[in-house]
């Protein structure tokens, strides 16, 4: 039978292979074990008592690979090197890149598209978006697709009649 890995050996295997580079060796990565294991199974504050929350695999990978590309903005210019370095920063860069900034305002399309884009899904499982696109949700009755395209642009209108025609009335 097969051994099943926990949590943090996928991720300290996928932090060495796909972060550093270089091939997995257990006997010279226990310490990327250990780390990856304040993120899977992180315990409870030790001032307050609570519990805190466990990161997934997926997001502190992603959230490496940002720092790592430069996609994201970071203080000062250093080697990403070990998983500890996540827990750097005021606010530290994990919570940086799990939470999604404040939702633009949706007069400001090219941003709001680009906001959608990059955090709505993240946004929509934390319960910090409804999912509803666009600012036509309930005025679109009063407005002609003629004011729409006129004011937004014909893809803006597409997106806004097919929601209010989708929508429960």
């Amino acid at each position: 039978m097969a051994r099943e890995f926990g949590p943090a050996q996928v991720l300290a295997l996928l932090f060495v292979r796909h972060i550093l580079g270089r091939k997995f060796d257990i006997r010279s990565d226990k310490r990327h074990i250990r780390d990856a294991g304040e993120f899977t199974n992180p315990g409870r504050d030790t001032i307050t008592g609570e519990i805190l929350p466990a990161y997934s695999v997926d997001d502190v990978i992603m959230c490496a690979k940002a720092i790592q590309s430069g996609s994201m903005e970071v203080e000062g210019n250093f080697q990403l090197a070990s998983l500890k370095q996540l827990w750097w920063g005021s606010p530290p860069y994990i919570l940086r890149y799990i939470t999604p900034p404040d939702r633009p305002s949706v007069h400001d399309q090219v941003v709001y598209d680009n906001w959608v884009k990059a955090y709505g899904a993240r946004a929509f499982k934390m319960g910090l978006w409804d999912g509803v696109y666009g600012r036509w949700g309930s005025e679109i009755s009063g407005l002609s697709i003629a004011d729409l395209v006129m004011n937004c642009g014909i893809d803006v209108a597409r997106r806004s009649m097919y929601n209010y025609l989708t929508s429960k009335r």
